[in-house]
């Protein structure tokens, strides 16, 4: 979701027009003012970052939020900070998944179904 925020790869994937219409399914997290100034801290997030050091290391989106939180880019960039998070919680919701469904594979070959 959000590897084209991540420094690592200097944002060759970052598509703002995209990332835009992604908040867009998250009312709740974005609202209309939100969608208004998105654009503008998506382009200063890229521009910022490109001149930062700091974040010339960085190897994923995790140790990206935790850089960011670290630093306080996430009070600068909190809309940015927000699709970073959501990227998180739908990475832990496909392990969870793949867990689940791992379990039931198992649970079936133990009691001798299928």
């Amino acid at each position: 979701m959000c590897a084209c925020l991540n420094p690592s790869d200097s944002f060759s994937t970052f598509n703002k027009e995209k990332l835009i219409r992604l908040a867009l399914f998250y009312p709740n997290e974005f609202s209309i003012v939100d969608l208004m100034v998105l654009g503008d801290q998506l382009d200063t997030y890229i521009i910022d970052l490109r001149g930062d050091d700091e974040f010339s290391g960085i190897e994923g989106i995790a140790s990206l939020a935790e850089k960011m939180v670290k630093i306080k880019k996430n009070l600068i960039f909190p809309l940015v900070y927000m699709f970073i998070k959501l990227s998180l919680l739908y990475q832990l919701q496909l392990l969870q998944r793949r867990e689940f469904f791992l379990l039931c594979i198992l649970s079936r070959v133990d009691y001798g179904i299928g």
